[in-house]
């Protein structure tokens, strides 16, 4: 598996990917018109749009795209790692190389907004619940999280 940074072809893998994930991995945390609204704008139009918003890299395993993860400014965003390989250490090398381009940049602190079953993912990486928030676009419950770069 390797890290490299996101290309505008990524983008239908990156829909399906995220698409696939939700529906999988966060079916328990929110309910089904939560979901759809969130999967609404997942398409690879928007995400080759938003690609100049952001830094991104995808995870590439057998060339496929297993992981996606991006940052803007000091804030993690859309960080999901396919639904077939949840646990293998992905979310974690994507979350390194993140922290080293944050770093890069000197960032000082990064901030996530986490799902509720992404929050002992961070939680093991040293990431510190601060409060509970609401994604207003998707009217989603999400926990906003920090951690203090060395």
């Amino acid at each position: 598996m390797r890290i490299r940074k996101y290309r505008d072809e990524d983008a239908a893998a990156i829909a399906r990917l995220h698409r696939g994930t939700v529906l999988h991995v966060n079916k328990n945390d929110y309910s089904k018109r939560a979901i759809r609204a969130w999967l609404k704008r997942t398409t690879a139009a928007n995400i080759r749009a938003s690609a100049a918003k952001r830094n991104r890299f995808v995870a590439i395993q057998q060339e496929k795209v297993v992981g996606v993860a991006g940052i803007t400014d000091n804030e993690i965003r859309g960080m999901y790692v396919h639904k077939d390989h949840q646990r293998e250490g992905i979310g974690s090398k994507l979350l390194k190389r993140i922290e080293q381009e944050a770093q890069k940049n000197s960032v000082k602190t990064l901030h996530v907004k986490s799902s509720p079953y992404a929050v002992p993912f961070y939680k093991k990486h040293s990431y510190k619940k601060l409060k509970t928030c609401t994604e207003p676009r998707f009217g989603l419950t999400c926990f906003k999280m920090q951690k203090r770069l060395k």
